[in-house]
């Protein structure tokens, strides 16, 4: 999709999950996932009123002044071309939780060294760091893409699957809500009653 055909596409009433056949160029995972990126931001440019700024390099969204609807809203366009936007959100007590997981998995690897910042009050880990042997080092990495959550707040590894690249924001007014964007291919079956390929078949068989 060209921006052109972004505009149109945009403008255009969204229409059901499915309905568009598109070939997207990239199989790198990072080239796929900054395609579907722009997709998105520039959904959020034709489906907002006042959240982009206007800078030397262009116009850009403020993703921390975008609210829910409206990334429903896109949602539903990039459902029409087979793509699922996925929008989590997770408190201080979800990214705790998230952290001691792993830390509770990797804490008995030979020779680990575990080292963590916490909040006293809340007892909230904040900051990890961990010092392991090179003997353990490809071990330690198995384990750590096992938990891709933890890995958003953690930051330990390189993005190595398509849930790994990620569009993460926190809003002004939310300051303890992490949010996290990410692409994956949609499910038709997801989809039964609602979807381009759906006839009077399909609505007594599943």
């Amino acid at each position: 999709m060209d921006n052109y055909s972004l505009e149109k596409f945009f403008n255009d009433p969204v229409k059901n999950p499915f309905s568009y056949n598109i070939t997207l160029k990239n199989n790198n995972f990072n080239e796929l996932f900054e395609e579907l990126k722009k997709i998105f931001l520039t959904g959020l440019l034709y489906k907002t009123e006042n959240k982009y700024v206007e800078t030397d390099s262009g116009t850009s969204i403020s993703l921390e002044k975008v609210d829910d609807n409206e990334i429903e809203k896109v949602k539903s366009y990039m459902l029409s071309i087979g793509i699922e936007l996925v929008h989590k959100k997770y408190d201080l007590d979800d990214k705790d939780f998230y952290i001691k997981q792993l830390l509770y998995k990797i804490q008995d690897l030979k020779n680990i060294k575990i080292k963590i910042t916490s909040d006293w009050a809340t007892q909230h880990i904040d900051k990890v760091s961990l010092g392991v042997e090179k003997e353990q080092l490809n071990e330690l990495n198995t384990i750590l893409k096992q938990y891709p959550e933890s890995n958003y707040f953690l930051n330990l590894y390189q993005p190595v699957n398509m849930k790994d690249y990620r569009i993460q924001f926190v809003r002004p007014t939310e300051k303890d809500i992490t949010n996290i964007i990410y692409f994956q291919p949609a499910k038709i079956t997801d989809h039964h009653y609602n979807h381009h390929y759906m006839d009077n078949f399909d609505k007594h068989v599943r």
